[in-house]
């Protein structure tokens, strides 16, 4: 019979859950090898159109190129680092380059919009923001696209929820399916709810009620610093929404407070505070009742519902690169095409290194910080490695993030500091 491994390198996003793109890159040529397989590049390009096709073969022929100059070439450790190990970067693109298919007929668009950080003048995201609003009224208004032709695609969930934000705030009555990415728990409002019950379920736990304090102060006063002493203001508020709600039941204690403290007037919180509420009642449904019951099943939970918002045949949609791989759309929108292909300094992993031909060989394997600095050590080729698998994560994310786009790309890219 026949067998076939079917693959594409370049779209390997999943390393934190052990994927391994080397698996494809040799490992899998290699077994298959003595069963005289035969290696058949699939260029051809059915999704885009031509100047979409064309970008990206530009894009991808010369970036992992330059990607590639940044790795290290010498070492200490006791095997050489090879000169060409960075290159294994450009060898997984070689074969970037795609052919027109069958819907590269019509010309289609990119656009890539540069924002510069560094504007004193004028807050940059402000400038994202009005530019983003300003892009979706032109697709809807002027280029006869639908709400659903068009997907923003982020590189992680916290860009997501801005996104979300400025959508709502526009005021035009959009919708956005979002389910695959936003957390309840993530909205500040029901953060302050949470913390509020936290401090309510045990009273000795008085950092939650200070935490309250502070997001009701910052949401009363967007533009002030909290001043020593500011809990004190509103000790006596709380205290009596307290006594209020003594003996009552969770869900009368939650709508009291947001009574209390006016936390229903901003538009973009209503779809959280109606899906929390919903889940107040389901709970309640089960016998917890109680606030320290609640705080039990939101920590085990409860905290990881995701935002149901409108159907996804009318919305736009809102997802991580990572949830896109293998979908398309007539638009792709990525607001911001800016992240690092490195590690950054707090997110750095430990790394669990052989100690062979090092002076620590009796300990077998010990945890490195990932640093610069394992450049001139003896741990260089293990520092090399996980770099090489960070900057392709993250360069294979940009080549699925550009290549999801039907008929129109656009990516904005904030730089500078």
């Amino acid at each position: 019979g026949l067998s076939m491994v079917v693959g594409d390198i370049k779209q390997s996003l999943y390393r934190w859950r052990n994927s391994n793109w080397r698996l494809l890159y040799h490992q899998a040529v290699d077994d298959m090898h003595a069963f005289g397989s035969q290696l058949t590049p699939l260029n051809k390009n059915q999704r885009s159109r031509q100047s979409i096709i064309d970008f990206n073969n530009d894009i991808f022929s010369g970036l992992p190129a330059r990607v590639a100059e940044n790795f290290a070439m010498t070492s200490l450790a006791a095997e050489p680092v090879s000169e060409n190990r960075g290159d294994i970067i450009r060898q997984v693109f070689q074969e970037a380059k795609q052919e027109a298919g069958n819907k590269a007929g019509l010309e289609g668009k990119v656009e890539i919009r540069f924002i510069d950080k560094s504007d004193q003048e004028n807050n940059w995201n402000d400038i994202l923001s009005q530019n983003l609003v300003d892009t979706v009224k032109d697709l809807l208004t002027n280029r006869g696209y639908r709400q659903e032709d068009i997907t923003f695609l982020v590189r992680k969930n916290s860009d997501a929820d801005k996104i979300s934000r400025i959508l709502t705030q526009a005021g035009n009555n959009w919708t956005f399916a979002s389910t695959d990415v936003f957390r309840i728990s993530n909205a500040p409002v029901i953060k302050m709810i949470v913390n509020a019950i936290r401090y309510i379920a045990d009273p000795s736990l008085t950092l939650f009620k200070d935490l309250f304090f502070w997001d009701v102060f910052s949401r009363n006063h967007p533009d002030e610093t909290p001043f020593p002493g500011f809990q004190s203001a509103e000790e006596n508020r709380f205290q009596s929404y307290l006594e209020s709600v003594a003996h009552n039941d969770l869900l009368t204690i939650v709508d009291h407070l947001i009574q209390t403290y006016s936390l229903d007037t901003a538009e973009e919180d209503m779809a959280y505070l109606y899906q929390f509420r919903d889940q107040i009642k389901s709970c309640m449904m089960k016998g917890i009742s109680h606030p320290d019951g609640f705080i039990a099943w939101w920590d085990l939970v409860g905290y990881k519902q995701m935002l149901a918002s409108d159907s996804l045949g009318s919305s736009m949609r809102i997802m991580t690169v990572h949830k896109a791989k293998g979908l398309s759309s007539p638009v792709i929108i990525v607001p911001y095409c800016n992240w690092d292909f490195n590690h950054s300094a707090s997110k750095a992993p430990w790394l669990w290194v052989s100690t062979a031909g090092t002076p620590f060989t009796q300990v077998g394997k010990i945890p490195v910080r990932y640093d610069s600095t394992l450049e001139l050590s003896l741990f260089n080729n293990c520092y090399i490695d996980e770099k090489i698998d960070c900057y392709l994560d993250n360069l294979n994310l940009l080549y699925v993030a550009f290549t999801r786009a039907v008929d129109i790309l656009i990516a904005f890219c904030p730089f500078g500091k």
